[in-house]
C-alpha cells in the first residue's frame, strides 16, 4: 500500500493538480485523496483502474513500481488525459509557444543585426569626420 500511496502523489504533483481537483477528477472525495496519499486508505478499484489508464502505466505497476515521469503518459494531449488543475494548457501547445517564441527571438536578433550592419556601413560610406 505505501508503494501507491507515493505513485498517487506523484501522479497528481506531476500534473499539477490539487488534491480537490483530483478528487472531483476520479469522484472521490477529499479525504479519501488524503488517505490515499497518507497510506491510511486502500484505494477503490475503480478509482486504480482509471488511474492506471489515464496515467498510462498497468494497475500492478501503479501499485508496486516506484513511478518516473518517463512512467507516465504525456506522449497523448495532456488535456485529454486529465483536464483538470493549473495544467490548461496541451503538451502540443507548449511545444507550440516555445517554438513561436524562440521565432520571434531569432527575427529579433536578424533584425537588430541588419540595423547594426547598416549603421557600420553608413557611417564607413560618410568616412571619419576631422575635427579642426
Amino acid at each position: 500500500m505505501l508503494q501507491i500511496s507515493r505513485n498517487i502523489k506523484f501522479i497528481r504533483k506531476l500534473w499539477k493538480a490539487t488534491q480537490d481537483e483530483f478528487a472531483h477528477k476520479y469522484k472521490v472525495t477529499v479525504p479519501m485523496i488524503k488517505s490515499y496519499e497518507g497510506g491510511k486508505a486502500n484505494p477503490d478499484p475503480v478509482f486504480i483502474s482509471r488511474l492506471a489508464r489515464d496515467a498510462g502505466v498497468n494497475e500492478d505497476d501503479l501499485m508496486t513500481k516506484i513511478l518516473a515521469e518517463t512512467d507516465i503518459n504525456w506522449g497523448e494531449k495532456v488535456e485529454k488525459v486529465l483536464p483538470i488543475g493549473n495544467l490548461k494548457v496541451t503538451l502540443e501547445d507548449y511545444v507550440n509557444e516555445i517554438k513561436r517564441q524562440r521565432d520571434y527571438l531569432e527575427k529579433l536578433v536578424v533584425d537588430k543585426s541588419d540595423k547594426i550592419i547598416n549603421l557600420l556601413t553608413n557611417s564607413n560610406k560618410t568616412g571619419p569626420t576631422s575635427r579642426n
